[in-house]
């Protein structure tokens, strides 16, 4: 008889249990592990869901990513596929599981490949960021994008705030894909040399029109 009501309170509590959220159980990092085992650390935008697909037992969700800004890596391209454990209206349920837009639309990324796909470390490798559009001029320096975002996400302490904003500042050299500095791919503001030629012509056009007026 005791044994059918333990075995009955066991049911119960697990039932119980079930009912709320789990968390995950990922292994922490600091800051310098972030930096270190990232293989790319980017700044970006989150646009949509590409889609979802299974390996194994394991249903994932893929993110298209607007690259704004890469800190450490060479992106292959500016919009990147990032992929995150679990799937929404499926069926299995992971306690690892999460998405990337609980973290709002611009973050910063701590990718590492993992059999083909691009995925965060963990959660700890997704930063909310706050955009500041009142800068204009890209300047490909850390100073720059501490001016241009702000970390406001709400999942980190002070502690790690000050050591993410360190870092960002003390990287030597920015890479900026076209959405990040604002140049249109393939435009005529691509070009470095386009001020200079348009100068050089309208000296030659002044040049030839006092040359007519005085012969």
């Amino acid at each position: 008889m005791k044994a059918i009501v333990s075995l009955i309170g066991i049911i119960l509590l697990s039932a119980l249990f079930s009912a709320f959220p789990v968390e995950a159980c990922w292994i922490g990092f600091s800051t310098e592990e972030l930096v270190e085992r990232a293989d790319l650390i980017v700044i970006g935008e989150i646009k949509s869901i590409s889609g979802t697909e299974k390996a194994g037992s394991i249903w994932m969700t893929n993110w298209e990513v607007e690259v704004q800004y890469s800190l450490k890596g060479d992106p292959d391209n500016s919009l990147l596929i990032v992929t995150t454990p679990g799937a929404q209206n499926k069926q299995t349920i992971m306690s690892t599981s999460y998405r990337l837009d609980e973290w709002g639309n611009t973050v910063m990324l701590f990718l590492v490949k993992r059999d083909g796909y691009l995925e965060p470390l963990s959660p700890q490798g997704v930063v909310a960021l706050d955009l500041n559009d009142s800068l204009l001029q890209y300047q490909p320096t850390g100073e720059y994008l501490m001016e241009k975002f702000n970390i406001v996400d709400q999942n980190i302490t002070s502690v790690e705030k000050k050591e993410l904003e360190s870092y960002i500042v003390g990287v030597p050299q920015v890479v900026a894909t076209a959405s990040g500095s604002g140049v249109k791919e393939g435009g005529l503001l691509a070009s470095p040399y386009i001020l200079p030629a348009v100068l050089l012509l309208l000296i030659l056009a002044g040049l030839f029109i006092f040359i007519r007026s005085i012969v």
